[in-house]
């Protein structure tokens, strides 16, 4: 599994610790076809949810979405420096809902697609060695989730970065990243196709 950078600051990193422990969690208890704790689930991913979304840009508030009451343990500062680590809290965002709405619960965090088409752009002159796993992975959430892939920002970012590659060398890629098989094999293949047919269009 791929690890946080260590150029990462430390509470995005464990932000996306965190994330990656339960995708594993799920995915060990949807495979042995055990029960899972949904109670527990809800609370840790949206303990997760308060981290990533008490920021800040600067000194320009983010704002606050529908944050839950879970003990904070600290702000994932945002360096409008660094656009690479923007996009992997927005990503781990769109990933958090494609998670709740798996369980049955819609989460409205459509403005987290519009702050990534002002991101995604910037990150060809900030991605650093290793990064095209992350930035595969945060694309094909998003794609799944609060982005069209009809957009023309977000299909130019998707070739570049996935050009001949085909749906199994995609999962296997974004699985080292983190991968819940029951709430994203779906959506991320069917996301896939559309962008091979417009591709082909």
């Amino acid at each position: 599994m791929r690890q946080p950078p260590p150029q990462w600051d430390a509470p995005l990193a464990a932000a996306f610790k965190d994330l990656q422990a339960l995708s594993i969690q799920i995915n060990l208890a949807a495979q042995s076809q055990s029960q899972y704790d949904v109670k527990n689930f809800c609370s840790a991913i949206a303990a997760v949810q308060s981290r990533l979304l008490y920021s800040r840009r600067g000194t320009r508030s983010l704002g606050i979405y529908s944050l839950p009451q879970f003990p904070y343990v600290g702000p994932i500062a945002i360096d409008i420096e660094d656009p690479f680590r923007e996009f992997m809290r927005l990503a781990m965002l769109a990933f958090l809902t494609t998670t709740f709405k798996a369980l049955g619960n819609s989460v409205p965090f459509q403005w987290i697609g519009a702050q990534l088409e002002e991101i995604v752009p910037k990150l060809s002159d900030h991605r650093e060695e290793g990064d095209d796993d992350f930035l595969l992975w945060g694309l094909a959430i998003a794609g799944s989730s609060v982005v069209s892939p009809e957009r023309t920002w977000f299909k130019r970012a998707w070739t570049r970065i996935a050009l001949g590659l085909g749906w199994d060398a995609v999962r296997k890629r974004l699985t080292r990243v983190m991968w819940v098989e029951v709430a994203h094999d779906a959506i991320g293949e069917a996301m896939f196709d559309l962008l091979q047919h417009l591709e082909h269009d």
